[in-house]
């Protein structure tokens, strides 16, 4: 737990415990049917924008810095959706290629030229 966040009186493994029981044990109906999420946070949750932000703000710093291709000209998320601009069109596919592979649970999506 960081020391210059005095507003959250939990330790680090009350705070896992807590997010653990918040995603992991979430029942949901499907077609007649209950089911449990056993990974990721449910759709429609409203623990799921917040958790997607958090992960992804950890973790896109390390890829992009780690990303060996062409220069990306500009970069943005916002939740859980990029924009990002290249100056070729292949390369905008390898990037997309390399930040696809980068979580096995994470699948990018691209638009590029309209006909997608």
């Amino acid at each position: 737990m960081k020391e210059d966040n005095m507003d959250i009186k939990l330790s680090a493994t009350e705070l896992k415990t807590l997010l653990r029981f918040a995603t992991a044990q979430t029942h949901f109906l499907f077609k007649g049917s209950y089911y449990d999420q056993v990974d990721g946070v449910s759709m429609g949750s409203p623990l799921a924008p917040v958790l997607v932000n958090l992960f992804m703000g950890h973790n896109e710093k390390d890829w992009i810095e780690n990303y060996k291709g062409s220069k990306i000209l500009f970069y943005r998320r916002y939740v859980d959706g990029t924009f990002c601009v290249f100056e070729r069109e292949q390369d905008a596919f390898s990037f997309y290629n390399y930040i696809s592979s980068q979580h096995p649970n994470i699948r990018f999506t691209i638009y590029g030229d309209g006909s997608q």
